[in-house]
C-alpha cells in the first residue's frame, strides 16, 4: 500500500500484563484517514488472504497523531517499544499535557535503558468505537536493557525523581512493552 511507509509487528515481552499479545505499528504518509482507507481497500481487493489467527473482536485500531517532538537518541529497529495509553482526570487536560510533555518524557529518559519517547493524540477511525484513551506515548527501550529499565522506572518513581502529576488518571493507564518480531 503506497501510503504505508513502515510496518512492524511486535510481541509482548511479559514484563507487564497486557490484554494484547501483539502490536502492529504502521507509519503512514499523508492524511491518516486516507491512508487507512487505502489499507482497507487493499484488504478487500482479494490480493491478500485474511488471517484466521487473529481475533477481530479483541483488536484496538486507532490513529495516533504526534503531539510532541521525538525526544532522546536515535532509534534502533530491534529496540523494545513500551506502549502507554493514558487519560487526564476530567477537566485537567492542559496540566496533564504540560506535565507529560515538559516533565515526564525527560524524567523517563533519565532511567537507564530508555532511549527515546514521543507522545500522540489517539483516536478511533471513523465508524469504530471511541477508544478508552485519548493519549498514547511510545517509549523506546534499548533492546539489551529491558531487564533494568522497569526496575529503574519503579525505583525513580519511589525515590521521588519522577513525580506523577495529579492531573493523570493513574487508574486508567494501560501499558506494555513489545519486542519487534517482523
Amino acid at each position: 500500500v503506497p501510503s504505508v511507509l513502515e510496518a512492524k509487528l511486535h510481541t509482548v515481552t511479559g514484563h507487564a500484563p497486557s490484554r494484547w499479545r501483539h502490536a502492529a505499528i504502521y507509519q503512514l504518509a499523508g492524511d491518516p484517514l486516507a491512508a487507512l482507507e487505502e489499507i482497507m481497500e487493499y484488504g478487500k481487493s482479494g490480493k491478500v488472504e485474511p488471517s484466521t489467527a487473529s481475533d477481530p473482536t479483541n483488536r484496538l485500531i486507532g490513529l495516533a497523531t504526534p503531539i510532541s517532538e521525538r525526544v532522546g537518541g536515535p532509534g534502533h529497529p530491534d529496540n523494545v517499544v513500551l506502549i502507554v495509553f493514558s487519560n487526564p482526570r476530567p477537566g485537567q487536560d492542559a496540566e496533564y499535557n504540560r506535565w507529560y510533555t515538559d516533565e515526564h518524557l525527560d524524567d523517563v529518559l533519565k532511567v537507564p535503558g530508555f532511549v527515546a519517547a514521543q507522545r500522540y493524540s489517539f483516536a478511533a477511525p471513523p465508524g469504530a468505537p471511541a477508544p478508552e484513551w485519548n493519549y498514547l506515548a511510545l517509549y523506546e527501550i534499548h533492546r539489551d536493557r529491558l531487564d533494568e529499565a522497569f526496575p529503574g522506572l519503579y525505583a525513580a518513581t519511589e525515590a521521588g525523581r519522577m513525580p506523577v502529576s495529579p492531573a493523570l488518571d493513574v487508574d486508567g493507564i494501560s501499558m506494555a512493552p513489545y519486542r519487534p518480531i517482523a
